[in-house]
């Protein structure tokens, strides 16, 4: 399948809007400045979050955590993983998520199409004369489907072009909101929009952390970046689900 071109922050938006399945994500949340508190963004800080996407995609890849909250069934969901953004390639661990043909324990993704490790449906691999480690294959629908929309917010993070720095001056919600220290790495907590903050490490410019919010304010996904770099991304044999 040929990839598609890689998705751009407008992209993320689009899914943060429809995000509001989740609920407030667990393991740490952003703190909003509003009113009179909000400190505009420097212009050195503006470049900062105009290239730190950009910087991601030169990377090539990341070793990434997301942890959300499923708003259906109050489960916290998280992926562990790696994705590689050149090919739009990558592959997780899943806890807590389930749907109605049962649990994901992994997922796999290239551009379009998702698959997924379901150990209820051992027995249709069995039946069918195909290995246990098989994942069930099916198209990628961010808009209808939860993980998929986590899956397509970790795929936004990179971009092939640095954004206009003036233009993200005149963002409405763009702002300094405090400096922090994560993972023993300084770094400035810097608002996008007034649904998107980044976490962006002071001596490389790093993203480090990237905290989506819904249209109540919430905090619903967090994607820590833990290791920035090319990954290989090994995609598993493949099925597809019996029709029900």
């Amino acid at each position: 399948m040929r990839p598609r071109p890689l998705t751009r922050r407008r992209r993320i938006a689009s899914v943060l809007l429809v995000i509001g399945l989740l609920a407030s994500a667990c393991g740490g949340g952003s703190e909003e400045s509003s009113g009179t508190d909000v400190t505009p963004l420097t212009p050195q800080q503006a470049v900062r979050l105009a290239e730190v996407l950009h910087r991601n995609h030169e990377a090539g890849g990341a070793r990434f955590q997301l942890v959300a909250r499923d708003g259906t069934s109050g489960a916290t969901i998280t992926l562990d993983g790696v994705i590689d953004w050149g090919s739009l390639r990558g592959r997780a661990a899943v806890t807590g998520y389930q749907d109605v043909d049962g649990e994901v324990t992994e997922v796999a993704w290239i551009a379009d199409a998702v698959a997924e490790r379901r150990p209820s449906q051992l027995a249709v691999l069995a039946e069918r004369g195909e290995t246990p480690d098989t994942f069930f294959l099916r198209p990628a629908d961010p808009q209808g489907v939860v993980i998929d929309r986590l899956l397509a917010i970790v795929v936004g993070l990179a971009t092939t072009q640095p954004d206009n720095a003036q233009l993200v001056l005149q963002n409405p919600g763009a702002a300094f909101v405090r400096t922090d220290r994560l993972r023993e790495v300084d770094v400035e907590v810097l608002r996008y929009s007034a649904r998107t903050i980044h976490w962006v490490a002071l001596d490389t410019g790093e993203l480090l952390r990237f905290e989506g919010s819904d249209s109540l304010g919430g905090s619903p996904v967090i994607v820590d970046l833990l290791e920035l770099g090319p990954q290989r991304v090994e995609l598993p044999a493949v099925s597809v689900l019996p029709l029900r």
